[in-house]
């Protein structure tokens, strides 16, 4: 993957935010509408269908999250919670989406994990049914 130019690292530094969250602070919601997309810098975070039911999977640090609301323009389809302290990067969906428009490298990276989730559900699925 090609890396990042000045003039779009530049960019990015203005449009994100840092945030430290605590054990157990959502990050995104079920339901609501997918305004922002997140990095995971550090720390894991836990994803839910059912907050009753307990985390259906854990996100490692590097990951991103929310990146389908943002895309699809759509309401989140699960609910994720820090897994401990972290830190996680946050941009706005439409400056988000206008970044993937400009730069390959960020528009690869968001296929390449979208295609590594789609693959893991499927083995999940294939293992369990």
């Amino acid at each position: 993957m090609k890396q990042l130019d000045i003039d779009t690292l530049k960019k990015l530094t203005e449009i994100v935010s840092v945030s430290h969250l605590n054990s157990g602070d959502t990050i995104v919601r079920k339901g609501q509408r997918g305004k922002q997309f997140f990095v995971l810098l550090r720390g894991r975070a836990a994803v839910y269908l059912n907050e009753k039911e307990g985390p259906i999977a854990v996100i490692p640090e590097g990951q991103m999250i929310g990146e389908l609301g943002v895309i699809n323009k759509d309401t989140r389809t699960a609910t994720v919670k820090a897994d401990g302290p972290v830190e996680v990067l946050a941009m706005e969906g439409d400056a988000f989406l206008e970044l993937v428009k400009k730069n390959t490298a960020i528009g690869l990276a968001v296929i390449e994990t979208l295609s590594s989730r789609l693959t893991s559900m499927l083995k999940d699925r294939e293992r369990s049914g």
